[in-house]
Order: structure tokens, then sequence, then C-alpha cells
């Protein structure tokens, strides 16, 4: 029969695949319970009850705590987290685990060009932009198209 520092183990290797920490670490698993027969049974603690994810969080968690010896089977719940234990998820989640965050969390302007109007110079202002080397964030893909660079030219 499995012990629960073994389950708690083989569950540090799920990863969260939008938080991308393990489930142990973010306080996700809950509710631990070994059977006689080997069955292990847990709760995983959803950031959001409509979570896109849970199923493969599931089948993770699921094949890593069937691969120990002496497991029979595992039954998992879910429940949505409650606001106090989200916030300390997302505090964790702003860790160095997550680089992206922590370059969007530098963007200190946005600037949205918009119009009505057609033959107002809409385009024509990105395209500059990515002249200059700004970056572009959401952009039509004519634009995108007219923003590739240049091939280099062969020297002679």
């Amino acid at each position: 029969m499995p012990l629960n520092n073994d389950i708690i183990h083989a569950l540090r290797q799920v990863i969260d695949p939008e938080i991308g920490r393990n489930l142990v670490d973010l306080n996700m698993i809950h509710d631990l319970q070994i059977g006689a027969d080997g069955r292990v049974g847990f709760t995983i603690a959803l950031t959001v009850a409509a979570c896109p994810l849970r199923d493969q969080m599931a089948g993770d968690a699921r094949a890593a705590v069937v691969a120990l010896e002496g497991v029979t089977g595992v039954d998992i719940k879910f429940r949505t987290m409650n606001e106090a234990e989200r916030k300390a998820v997302f505090g964790l989640s702003q860790a160095p685990g997550l680089p992206k965050l922590k370059q969007l969390n530098q963007v200190k302007q946005v600037i949205a060009i918009m119009s009505g109007k057609g033959g107002v110079g809409k385009s024509l202002v990105p395209v500059f932009r990515a002249c200059l080397g700004w970056p572009l964030a959401d952009c039509a893909p004519a634009i995108r198209a007219c923003c590739r660079p240049l091939p280099k030219k062969e020297s002679r």
C-alpha cells in the first residue's frame, strides 16, 4: 500500500499548464485518502469552476499516482478554490517561473488606433511603428505581413 508521502511526491510532478507550477506547491491537492485495497482518492481545487484544462490535470495526476506500486485505482474529485486560496495561488504564480507575466508588467503605455472612417491612415501608423522597431500587439494579418523584416542582401 502506498504512503501519503509517496503520493504527494508523485503529484509534485503534475504541473498546472496555465500557472506553470506543480499542484502540490499550489496547494491544489486536498482530502487525500488511501483505502486498504490500494485505491487512492483526492480532490483537486481548481482556480475557476469552468477550468478548461481540468481533464488534462486529472489525467496527468491519475497517471502519476497509478504508476506507484500498490495503487489499484485513483478517484479524483474537483472543487473550486475560495477567494483566499485563489489569491495565494496567484501570488505564487508571480514567482520567477513565469517570465511572460513579468515582461507584460513592464508595459508602460498602450496606444490604440481606431476610426470608423476608411482611408485615414489606421494601417499606416502600425507599419511605421514596426519600422522603428516598436512592438506590435494585436494587428491585422495584412499589417503583420507588411512588417516582416526584409531579407538581408548577400555581399559580393
